[in-house]
C-alpha cells in the first residue's frame, strides 16, 4: 500500500524526463529548419549582392539542399529509433548525435568560418540537461573528432582548396584555438553536470521525505493500512474514472469484538486489529483503509460480484488462521458490500456499504450484497 507515494514520484521522474527528451529534439530540428531558412535567405542576399562565386545551381546543391537532405535522413533515424526502441537512454543518446551531426553538417558547409564550431559546442551542451558524464564525453569525442575530419578534408566541401588565399599559419591557430575552446568548453560542462547532481541528490531527498510524509499522513499508524484521508483520495480517482471499470466498496468489521477488548483488554484488541490489516493489506484488487475502531473499508476495482465475494471469504478464513483466535477467541469478520453508482455520492455509497454490514451482522461472519429495494 506505501507504494502508493512511490508511484507518484517515479512516475514523476518519468514525466519530467519524457518532457526534456522531446524538447531536446524539437530543439535539434527547431535549430536544423533555422539554418535552413538562413541559407535561403544568405542566397537571395548574396545574389542580389553579386557575390555568388559558384554559381546559382552549385550554391543551392551546396548550401541548401545537400545539408538539408542529410539533416532530414537524421531526424527520421532518430524518430525511427525513437519509435521502435522505447527507450530514453538510447533516445537521449540518439538526439544528441543528431545535434552534433547538424553542427558537422553547417560546419563543414562554412568551413570558411571557423567560429562555426560554436555549434559544436551547443551540442555539448544540451547534453548536460541529462547529467550523464558518459553522454557529454561522448559527443564532446565525436564532435572534436567530426571537427578535425572537416578541418582536414577541405575537398570535401569546395569552399576551401589547398590553393586558398587563407593565411596558413592564421588557420593554424583558429585550428588550434578551437580544439582548446571545445576542451575548456567540456570541462565546463562537467563542471555544470557534477553542481546538478547535487542539487538534483538534494532534490531527490526532498522528495522521498515528502513520500515518507504523504505515507505517513495516508497510513494507519496501528494497522498499516491506508487511514480514511486515503480512502477520500481513491473516491476522488474513482469519480474521475470514465472507464467502464467496475468498482466495490466493502465495509467489515470484527465480530464480537467489544467482548475480546473486555474479556482480554485492549492490547489484545489491538493485536487482533492489526492481524486484521495484514489479511486486508493483500487481498488481490483492492485497497485497503481503516474507517474507524474496528471497522474497515476494501475497494474493489475490475471485480465481479462472485470475485468479491470470493475474496472476502478468503480474507476471513485467514484471518480465523491466525494465532490470535486460537489462543483467546475465536471472532469472525462480516462484510457489507456495494457496488458504485455514479448517481451516487461516495458518502452515499459508504452508507449503502454500511448498510449491507449492518444485514450482514444479523448472521454473524456473513457476506451480504447491497440491495437497492431494501431501503428504496
Amino acid at each position: 500500500m506505501n507504494m502508493v507515494g512511490t508511484s507518484a514520484f517515479r512516475e514523476g521522474r518519468k514525466e519530467i524526463a519524457d518532457k526534456l527528451l522531446r524538447r531536446h529534439f524539437l530543439a535539434g530540428v527547431g535549430m536544423a529548419f533555422l539554418i535552413a531558412v538562413l541559407e535561403v535567405v544568405l542566397y537571395f542576399v548574396e545574389e542580389s549582392a553579386g557575390l555568388l562565386q559558384d554559381g546559382q545551381t552549385a550554391y543551392l546543391y551546396r548550401c541548401v539542399l545537400l545539408p538539408t537532405g542529410l539533416d532530414i535522413v537524421a531526424v527520421c533515424i532518430v524518430l525511427g529509433v525513437w519509435r521502435f526502441l522505447k527507450n530514453n537512454r538510447v533516445m537521449a543518446y540518439a538526439v544528441s548525435l543528431m545535434h552534433m551531426f547538424f553542427a558537422f553538417i553547417v560546419y563543414s558547409t562554412h568551413i570558411q568560418f571557423p567560429s562555426l564550431y560554436i555549434f559544436f559546442a551547443i551540442a555539448i551542451l544540451l547534453t548536460t540537461a541529462y547529467g550523464d558524464v558518459v553522454m557529454t564525453s561522448t559527443v564532446t569525442a565525436l564532435s572534436i573528432i567530426l571537427k578535425v575530419i572537416s578541418d582536414i578534408s577541405p575537398a570535401a566541401y569546395p569552399i576551401r582548396s589547398l590553393s586558398s588565399a587563407i593565411d596558413f599559419r592564421l588557420e593554424r591557430q583558429n585550428f588550434i584555438v578551437s580544439l582548446i575552446a571545445l576542451g575548456a568548453f567540456y570541462i565546463i560542462c562537467l563542471v555544470m553536470i557534477a553542481i546538478e547532481r547535487e542539487k538534483n541528490a538534494l532534490g531527490i531527498q526532498q522528495e522521498r521525505e515528502n513520500v515518507q510524509l504523504f505515507q505517513k499522513i495516508m497510513t494507519d499508524t496501528l494497522t498499516g493500512v491506508h487511514n480514511r484521508n486515503a480512502l477520500r483520495l481513491s473516491f476522488d480517482r474513482v469519480i474521475a474514472d470514465k472507464t467502464d471499470t467496475e468498482y466495490v466498496l466493502a465495509m467489515l468489521d470484527i465480530d464480537y469484538f467489544k467482548n475480546v477488548n473486555d474479556t482480554f483488554g485492549h492490547l489484545v484488541g489491538d493485536s487482533y486489529l492489526q492481524a486484521l490489516g495484514r489479511v486486508l493489506d493483500h487481498v488481490p484488487d483492492a485497497e485497503a483503509f481503516r474507517f474507524g475502531g474496528d471497522e474497515f473499508c476494501l475497494l474493489f476495482a475490475g471485480c465481479t460480484r462472485k470475485q468479491v465475494e470470493e475474496r472476502c471469504r478468503t480474507a476471513q478464513e485467514k484471518f480465523l488462521g491466525n494465532d490470535l483466535c486460537r489462543k483467546y477467541a475465536e471472532v469472525n469478520v462480516s462484510f457489507g458490500l456495494a457496488q458504485y453508482d455514479r448517481k451516487i455520492t461516495p458518502s452515499e455509497w459508504v452508507q449503502r456499504a454500511d448498510h449491507a454490514l449492518y444485514e450482514a451482522k444479523k448472521n454473524r461472519g456473513s457476506i451480504c450484497f447491497y440491495q437497492l429495494e431494501e431501503t428504496e
